[in-house]
């Protein structure tokens, strides 16, 4: 996968020698994971992990192993979370909850780091692995993760996915903590898209072709929040679609699009005002570039959806 080689130099690697402290390696960035031998070869790791808040992002690479991951390990069980799985070079059997994903260069998968699962790498891999808030990721799927299920690279949103990811983690240390919370929501937004894809190939093209038109609004949405105008009407219009069909798209995703757009302005502003970078600007300021056009509308809807004042949050912000 060419997304991550070109920064290859650009990014500090851990070299690790040994299978043991591999395993100890291992252990520590995703616990409860235990690499077992499955070759006799040569041993040569390597891992670089970045971050955004709670959102891990971790490049690894190594030889042939297996690895469990056992459910009832203590250190899992105090850091419990999700792991997004995408594949950059050989391919690797992740299995788990009765199912089975063969990864190639690409491909995606969903591992629940709360369940036993068993991965093989038969070959030399690289992988990329993206750890999401456990909480986060049921809030959008329920107790029963669909995890385990291919999501090929070569579809449209899984790819999204994947160049979204690939983005995130060469740009990671440009971005604020307060960042992760909702780069992790839209990524899980944009994961159960991939995974409804993958559903509704098993069905009719046409739900394949609603699953492409939520992703291209969404994106559309987001790359266009500033714009005050910003309606349901209009993103009918400019996707050439009825404003009926555009609600009826929306009823999938158990949100409306006008709910969509000011949750997405929110979560833009949340991040902005924790920004210590735009410490100078005023709140309405803030709020005006995100499209709200009213700071007293901006002020009532930020208060109901994080439980405290913009002025009182930014204030707690800074202090920390």
């Amino acid at each position: 996968m060419p997304g991550l080689a070109k920064n290859q130099t650009a990014i500090q690697r851990s070299v690790v020698h040994s299978l043991a402290a591999w395993r100890d390696a291992i252990q520590q960035l995703f616990p409860g994971f235990d690499p077992q031998p499955n070759s006799d070869d040569v041993f040569v790791g390597d891992y670089s992990r970045r971050s955004v808040g709670q959102l891990g992002l971790t490049e690894m690479g190594a030889g042939r192993y297996v690895m469990t991951h056992h459910r009832l390990d203590q250190r899992a069980a105090t850091r419990p979370g999700c792991c997004l799985i995408i594949q950059i070079e050989g391919q690797a059997l992740m299995s788990q909850a009765g199912r089975d994903a063969l990864l190639s260069p690409g491909d995606l998968t969903l591992i629940d780091g709360t369940r036993a699962a068993n991965f093989v790498y038969p070959q030399r891999y690289r992988q990329l692995a993206v750890q999401l808030p456990h909480r986060a990721v049921t809030r959008r799927f329920g107790v029963d993760i669909p995890t385990a299920r291919l999501l090929p690279g070569a579809n449209t949103v899984p790819s999204m996915v994947r160049e979204m990811t690939f983005a995130l983690y060469r740009g990671a240390d440009s971005l604020p903590n307060q960042q992760g919370r909702p780069l992790a929501d839209t990524m899980i937004d944009l994961l159960g898209m991939a995974l409804d894809q993958g559903s509704s190939e098993q069905n009719t093209l046409r739900g394949d072709r609603q699953d492409d038109q939520i992703a291209a609004i969404k994106l559309f949405i987001q790359n266009n929040l500033s714009d005050p105008r910003l309606d349901p009407l209009t993103i009918a219009g400019a996707h050439d679609i009825s404003l009926r069909h555009l609600h009826r798209l929306f009823s999938q995703t158990q949100t409306s699009v006008s709910e969509w757009i000011l949750r997405c302005r929110l979560e833009r502003c949340y991040a902005d005002l924790a920004d210590p970078r735009l410490r100078h600007k005023a709140i309405g300021e803030i709020a005006l570039n995100r499209g709200f056009n009213s700071f007293s509308h901006f002020s009532r809807t930020f208060k109901d959806c994080y439980g405290i004042t913009p002025r009182d949050f930014r204030m707690n912000a800074i202090a920390a």
